[in-house]
């Protein structure tokens, strides 16, 4: 539609996608017509992960599957640092970790149902720690999950890349 109106040619348009493009606007029938439009003009797709090229290959998109270049996330370099890789732990309970959005997408509540699921005497032995924003509500389902099952829990809050390497440093498990 843009490239028909003049608006934008076929070397000015590139993608990233990270699936919930896909996911989310695939049931709607305006989206569907505008995407494959507009899209079929893309220059170069980047998926964020092999994962997103499967979701591409399975939609109403499939023909673009083609232009697709996967360029996984990393980390920035500011959070690049040296980690000990013979660290011995500091601390008695094993730590684990998920760094993410805090979005039912992302499987938290997954994870803490998961750790509710150890015998009681594992579960008293773990801090799973949960670092992100994102859905209030769904970071409240995680912490009452890991409270009623005596799995210690710590929100760690917005993780900055200056502070990314201390954290992945500080747990057992990510």
């Amino acid at each position: 539609v843009f490239h028909a109106l003049g608006i934008l040619n076929s070397s000015e348009i590139y993608c990233i996608w990270h699936g919930s493009e896909i996911l989310r606007f695939q049931n709607y029938f305006c989206w569907r017509i505008l995407a494959k439009k507009f899209f079929q003009h893309a220059r170069a797709i980047v998926g964020a992960s092999y994962h997103v090229r499967v979701l591409v290959e399975k939609s109403f998109l499939k023909q673009l599957a083609s232009k697709m270049v996967i360029a996984p996330c990393a980390c920035s370099s500011a959070a690049m640092t040296y980690l000990n890789q013979n660290k011995t732990s500091n601390h008695d309970k094993l730590r684990i970790l998920t760094l993410a959005r805090i979005h039912p997408r992302k499987g938290q509540v997954d994870i803490a149902q998961a750790l509710a699921s150890l015998p009681p005497g594992l579960r008293h032995q773990i801090i799973y720690q949960v670092g992100g924003v994102g859905d209030a509500n769904y970071l409240q389902h995680i912490k009452k999950i890991c409270c009623e099952s005596d799995v210690t829990f710590q929100y760690l809050g917005e993780v900055t890349s200056e502070n990314l390497a201390s954290i992945y440093e500080q747990c057992d498990i990510y």
